[in-house]
């Protein structure tokens, strides 16, 4: 039988050591300190998760009068495609239902108009990608009041 007391060998023995595990025990000796230091700020990350978790992209609004352009454009999916006329898609991006008017050209290209006042027609430009992006040719289209059409 060993009659010597137990004493602290190595890493435990380490002042450095002995420092750390007092502090720690202080901490946890405070259970407000526990939860205000760990805890709330587990909370407060997944109640803010909850409360502004990423909903569905936008979904813009897009005409078109060509039936090839539209089977491309239904691919993305961000994408709503209407395929009307030429009258009624330009009149559509005019009185703000649409975001973007797509045209086909002679040339296999595609010519999309948009308007820059409209805040989801300058996203609809930026958003074509796919086939017909790289065949694209963008046009801003600025709708003047019918006032204001002797000043252009």
């Amino acid at each position: 039988m060993n009659s010597r007391p137990a004493t602290f060998s190595g890493v435990l023995a380490h002042p450095l050591t002995q420092l750390t595990l007092v502090r720690i025990r202080e901490f946890t000796r405070e259970p407000e300190a526990v939860f205000w230091a760990i805890f709330f700020p587990i909370l407060l990350a997944a109640g803010l998760g909850i409360a502004f978790r990423g909903g569905p992209g936008e979904i813009l609004s897009v005409t078109t009068s060509s039936p090839t352009l539209a089977q491309a454009m239904r691919a993305e999916p961000g994408l709503d495609v209407m395929e009307t006329t030429r009258d009624a898609g330009l009149e559509a991006l005019r009185n703000g239902r649409a975001a973007l008017y797509a045209e086909q050209d002679g040339g296999g290209s595609a010519l999309y108009r948009f308007d820059d006042t409209n805040p989801d027609g300058r996203m609809a430009r930026l958003q074509p990608t796919g086939w017909y992006a790289s065949r694209a040719r963008a046009t801003s289209t600025f709708w003047f009041p019918a006032w204001l059409a002797w000043a252009s």
